[in-house]
C-alpha cells in the first residue's frame, strides 16, 4: 500500500510541475550580487578574482588599482591601434619582374624646326615678314604692340584689371621669344590641316625604319601637332587611323634586349627648311614614353644632334598604386569614370584619345585657371570645345596684347604657388614608366658614307630629290648626309623590371591580433573571457527583465500558494480513497 501511494504522489507531483511551467514564469533566484560575485570568483580575467578573494584591505587595494591601470592602459593601447588600422598606411614592396614578351614604349620623334620655311606662305604677311626677318622696325613695332583699341574692354572675368601692372609693356620681351609666341598664337588659329601642311612631313623625315630587324613605314606612326615643334609622330602609340576613326590597336611587344630586337630609325632633318627665329639649333627631339599616354616632349624628351648615332637603353619601371582609403589618398582608375568624366580632368583624353596621366591633368587644370582668369585660352594646350571647358569656344591669349599677357602670367604664378586651387590629378593606380640611357657615336662612318649615299641617290623622296640636285653629289652629299641625317636605336636593356607595389600595412588580422595581444598581456584576457563577460551581460539583463515582471509573478505566486493547498487536499483525497478501496 505505502508503495502504490509512493508511485500515485510521484505521477500526481509530475503532473503539478508541469502545469506550473505553464503558468510561471523562470526567474532567477540570484541578486546582481551574487552574480557579480559568482564572475569575479570563476572569471579568467585573474586581476578581478585576486581582488575579491584577497583577505587583506591593502590587498584588495592594490590589486584593484592593478586591474583599473591595466584597463585603463588597454583603451590607450586599443584606441591607437584603431587609429592606425584606420589611417590606411601603406607598405612599399620592390620585386623584380621577367616579362619573356614585355610591352615596348612608344617612341615620339620631332623636329626641333616647328615650320618649314617654304611653307609660311600660309601664315599672314606680318607674320611671314617677321619670320623672315624682313618686317621694318615701324611693323615689328606695330606687331609688338598689337593690342586692342580699348585695353579695358578685355573681358577679364574674375581677374581684377588694377592688379596688371599695364606700364610693364610687352615690348620689353626678347625678339626671338616674343616672335615664338606670336607664331604660336597664330598657329593655333588654323585648322588642323592647314597646320600640319607647315610642319616637317613623315615621308621627308624618316629614311629608313626597322622594327625587331623588319621594314615599318609611315603607318605604324601617329601624326600629332605640337605647338614648339611642329609636327611630332608617334611609334607604337597603340592608337590607329581606321576610316576616318581613330581605333585602339595591339601594342607592340618584344621578346629579346639589343638593339636588333627593337626600334631603329634613319631621319632627314631638312636644315634648308629651318626658320632661324625658330630653331636656332638643329636635330631631332625623342620622348620614349607608356603607349596611349600624351607626349610632352618639350617636357621629358631629350636632343639628338645630326652626323649621330644614338642608342637609347630602356628599363621599364613599373607602379603600383592602393586607392582610398589607404594612406589618405586616391590614385586614378580610367575604368570607375566614363569618358566625359576623364574628359573633364584630361582634356588631352578627348582632343587626341589618350589615356589618363597627370601631366595631362596638370596641364588642364592650368588651362582652366587661364581660361577663367582672362577669358582666353593658352595656345600650348587644347581648350576650345571640349568638356574640361564646357563646350565652349575662346580666343588665344595674344602675347602682344598686354592685358592677356599680363593675365596669363598671374595664371602661371597662381597656379605653381602654394594657393589652392580646384585641381585634382591624382595619381595612376597603375603606372608605367620607362628609364632611358643613351649613348652616342658619329654617324656615318666615313667607309659608310658612299654606300649611303648611293642608297639615298635612288630614292623617291625630298632627300633623293636633294641628292640628285647637287653639282657634284660624292663631294657635296657627304656634307649633306653629316648635316641633315641622324640614326637612333631604341631598345630594352634587359627584360626584368622593377615592380614597386603599395600593400596595406595594417589589415584587419594585424588589428585583432595586436588588440589580443594588448589585452592577454595587461588583464589576462582572451576570446574565451570575453565570452564570459557576455554571459555576464546576460544573467544582468535577464535579473532585470524579471525584475520589471515581477508584479505579475507575485499574483502567479499567491495563486500558486492556493493551488498548493488544494493540491495537497487532492492528495489526501486520492491516497485516502485508495485505501478504502484496497481494504475492501
Amino acid at each position: 500500500m505505502t508503495i502504490i501511494n509512493d508511485k500515485i504522489y510521484q505521477n500526481f507531483m509530475m503532473k503539478e510541475k508541469k502545469d506550473e511551467s505553464s503558468v510561471c514564469l523562470d526567474t532567477s533566484k540570484k541578486s546582481p550580487k551574487e552574480i557579480l560575485s559568482d564572475f569575479v570568483q570563476t572569471t579568467t580575467a585573474h586581476g578581478f578574482t585576486h581582488a575579491y578573494n584577497s583577505k587583506t584591505l591593502a590587498g584588495k587595494v592594490i590589486w584593484s588599482l592593478l586591474c583599473v591601470a591595466a584597463i585603463i592602459v588597454v583603451v590607450i593601447q586599443v584606441s591607437t591601434l584603431l587609429s592606425t588600422f584606420f589611417k590606411a598606411p601603406t607598405d612599399v614592396k620592390i620585386k623584380v619582374v621577367f616579362d619573356p614578351d614585355v610591352e615596348f614604349p612608344a617612341v615620339t620623334i620631332c623636329n626641333l624646326n616647328p615650320a618649314r620655311k617654304s611653307q609660311i606662305s600660309l601664315l599672314d604677311k606680318g607674320v611671314q615678314q617677321m619670320l623672315n626677318g624682313t618686317a621694318e622696325n615701324d611693323d615689328k613695332l606695330q606687331l609688338q604692340n598689337r593690342t586692342s583699341h580699348d585695353n579695358s574692354s578685355n573681358d577679364v572675368s574674375s581677374y581684377e584689371l588694377e592688379n596688371i601692372e599695364l606700364s610693364e609693356q610687352p615690348t620689353n620681351m626678347v625678339t626671338e621669344y616674343l616672335t615664338k609666341m606670336t607664331f604660336e598664337a597664330t598657329i593655333v588659329d588654323m585648322d588642323e590641316k592647314t597646320r600640319r601642311e607647315i610642319g616637317h612631313q613623315l615621308e621627308d623625315l624618316l629614311v629608313d625604319c626597322s622594327w625587331r630587324g623588319r621594314k615599318c613605314n609611315v603607318s605604324d606612326f601617329k601624326l600629332h601637332n605640337n605647338l614648339d615643334y611642329g609636327n611630332c609622330y608617334t611609334f607604337n602609340s597603340g592608337l590607329k587611323m581606321i576610316g576616318n576613326k581613330l581605333m585602339k590597336v595591339e601594342k607592340k611587344t618584344t621578346n629579346k634586349p639589343s638593339p636588333k630586337h627593337g626600334l631603329s630609325l634613319t631621319l632627314y632633318i631638312e636644315q634648308d627648311e629651318y626658320i632661324p627665329l625658330l630653331a636656332q639649333s638643329a636635330g631631332i627631339r625623342l620622348s620614349v614614353h607608356p603607349p596611349r599616354i600624351m607626349p610632352f616632349p618639350e617636357d621629358t624628351g631629350s636632343t639628338i644632334s645630326p652626323g649621330s648615332q644614338v642608342d637609347v637603353g630602356v628599363r621599364k619601371f613599373e607602379i603600383v598604386r592602393q586607392p582610398l582609403p589607404y594612406d589618405g589618398s586616391d590614385c586614378f582608375d580610367s575604368l570607375r569614370l566614363s569618358d566625359e568624366e576623364l574628359w573633364e580632368i584630361n582634356s588631352f583624353s578627348q582632343a587626341f584619345n589618350m589615356s589618363y596621366d597627370v601631366k595631362g591633368c596638370q596641364k588642364t587644370c592650368y588651362q582652366k585657371l587661364v581660361v577663367e582668369m582672362c577669358q582666353c585660352g593658352d595656345a600650348e594646350y587644347p581648350f576650345n570645345n571640349l568638356a574640361a571647358f564646357q563646350y565652349r569656344n575662346y580666343t588665344v591669349c595674344q602675347p602682344d596684347n598686354k592685358v592677356q599677357a599680363k593675365c596669363v602670367e598671374h595664371a602661371m604664378k597662381k597656379f605653381t604657388s602654394n594657393s589652392k586651387t580646384s585641381c585634382y590629378c591624382p595619381q595612376s593606380c597603375r603606372d608605367v614608366q620607362y628609364l632611358t640611357s643613351s649613348t652616342s657615336s658619329m654617324w656615318p662612318a666615313d667607309s659608310y658614307k658612299p654606300q649611303l649615299l648611293k642608297s639615298l641617290f635612288n630614292r623617291d623622296s625630298s632627300l633623293g630629290e636633294k641628292i640628285r640636285s647637287l653639282h657634284n653629289a660624292q663631294t657635296e652629299g657627304p656634307e649633306l648626309i653629316r648635316k641633315n641625317m641622324v640614326k637612333v636605336n631604341v631598345y630594352f636593356q634587359e627584360l626584368n623590371y622593377e615592380r614597386i607595389t603599395e600593400v596595406p600595412a595594417y589589415e584587419e588580422a594585424n588589428l585583432l591580433s595586436d588588440i589580443g595581444g594588448a589585452m592577454g598581456l595587461w588583464i589576462g584576457m582572451s576570446v574565451l573571457t570575453l565570452g564570459e563577460f557576455m554571459l555576464l551581460i546576460v544573467s544582468l539583463i535577464r535579473h532585470i527583465v524579471t525584475r520589471m515582471i515581477s508584479g505579475g509573478t507575485r499574483v502567479v505566486a499567491s495563486h500558486r500558494n492556493s493551488d498548493l493547498n488544494t493540491r495537497d487536499l487532492n492528495i489526501n483525497m486520492v491516497l485516502g480513497g485508495t485505501a478504502k478501496t484496497l481494504h475492501k
